[in-house]
């Protein structure tokens, strides 16, 4: 299982360079030793999957997505930096918000135009 994930993960590298690939994961939240909750992708795959290969490691950009409910409306966002409890991320300066929009077009465009 743990061989299928990392097949899965890495097959992005042998793709046409004009394509996008955007993978979506589910995260897991647990509490480390000093208690402190952190959150990070849950992967199918064991522990070799889980503690030594660190699947957030083999991506530049990742993003955890956030529901903020204001009087009984949902808003969905993109957080785009760690809060020091995630694994999210993306190149300095890439972004300047730490929240943005839940739309993969303005991520991919931002994308787009980071790398020229």
């Amino acid at each position: 299982m743990a061989l299928d994930t990392f097949s899965t993960l890495t097959c992005a590298d042998e793709l046409r360079d004009d394509l996008t690939v955007i993978f979506l994961a589910h995260t897991e939240t647990t509490m480390d030793d000093e208690g402190i909750r952190r959150t990070s992708f849950k992967v199918i795959g064991g522990k070799l999957i889980g503690e030594k290969i660190v699947v957030e490691g083999r991506f530049n950009i990742v993003l955890y997505s956030e529901v903020v409910v204001k009087d009984g409306i949902p808003s969905y966002y993109f957080n785009t930096q760690s809060n020091g409890k995630n694994t999210c991320r993306t190149p300095k300066g890439m972004f300047t918000e730490q929240r943005i929009p839940n739309d993969y077009k303005l991520v991919i465009d931002t994308m787009s135009e980071y790398y020229g």
